[in-house]
C-alpha cells in the first residue's frame, strides 16, 4: 500500500495545535522542546528528528505519520473516544511534566529514583497486586 503525502509537517503541526487548543508555549512545556524550535517547526524551517517527533505526536495525541503529512488518520486509534475539548493530561500531571522538564538530567534521575522508592511502599504494592488479580 502506498502512502501519499498530502500536507507538510508545519501545516499539520499548526492544525494539531489548533485542534487541541494548545499554544506553542504549552507544547514546549509539555514536551521539553525549546519554544523557539517549535516556532521554527511551525514556520517550516525545520522538521523534527524522530525523538522530538514522538514527543510532539504523543503530546498532541496524533499519529507521527499524520504529522509528517501522510494521508493517514490523525490519531493512531480511529475508534478513539478522544475529544479535542478533552484535556490530554490531568492538571496535576501537566504540572509535574512541566516541572520535571525544567530539571537537568541528573535531577530528573533523582526524581525518578525517589518515585521508584515511594512505589515500593506497602500501599502501592497492595494496589498493584489488587489490579493484577482483577
Amino acid at each position: 500500500m502506498t502512502t501519499y503525502l498530502v500536507s507538510n509537517f508545519a501545516s499539520r503541526l499548526q492544525e494539531a495545535l489548533a485542534a487541541r487548543d494548545m499554544t506553542a508555549a504549552e507544547l514546549s512545556k509539555v514536551t521539553g522542546i525549546n519554544e523557539g524550535t517549535i516556532s521554527n517547526y511551525k514556520q517550516g524551517k525545520y522538521k523534527p528528528k524522530q525523538d522530538k517527533l514522538e514527543l510532539i505526536s504523543t503530546a498532541l495525541n496524533v499519529s507521527a505519520g499524520w504529522l509528517l503529512g501522510a494521508d493517514v488518520p490523525m490519531t493512531n486509534t480511529p475508534t478513539s473516544t478522544y475529544s479535542a475539548t478533552q484535556p490530554i493530561f490531568s492538571e496535576p500531571l501537566k504540572t509535574a511534566i512541566e516541572l520535571f522538564a525544567r530539571l537537568d538530567s541528573g535531577d530528573q534521575h533523582k526524581i525518578i529514583g525517589r518515585m521508584e522508592t515511594m512505589l515500593e511502599d506497602e500501599k502501592y504494592l497492595q494496589q498493584e497486586a489488587s489490579s493484577k488479580n482483577a
